[in-house]
């Protein structure tokens, strides 16, 4: 059997950042999977937030974004699900 999950779309704002070098920005997150943490079943779904060009600004794992030089980047994300390995 094949379990599958519909969720909200994913809503990440602001939709539009605005930084100066070294000024940093939490990212917020609404909508997507109903969890991001380790369900019951073993998965663990995330959200992986990259940055295109990461001599402008970088993203990391708490979403928080640092703008490092002048200019224009995008964000782009992927839902990853995972099956935890047993630890057995």
């Amino acid at each position: 059997m094949l379990l599958f999950e519909v969720f909200p779309l994913l809503d990440i704002t602001p939709h539009e950042l605005l930084l100066t070098p070294n000024m940093r920005h939490v990212l917020q997150v609404e909508g997507g999977p109903s969890s991001l943490r380790k369900k019951e079943d073993g998965n663990a779904i995330e959200i992986i937030f990259r940055i295109t060009d990461s001599h402008i600004a970088t993203v990391d794992e708490n979403w928080e974004v640092k703008a490092l030089q002048v200019g224009d980047t995008f964000l782009q994300y992927e839902i990853v699900q995972q099956k935890v390995a047993d630890s057995e």
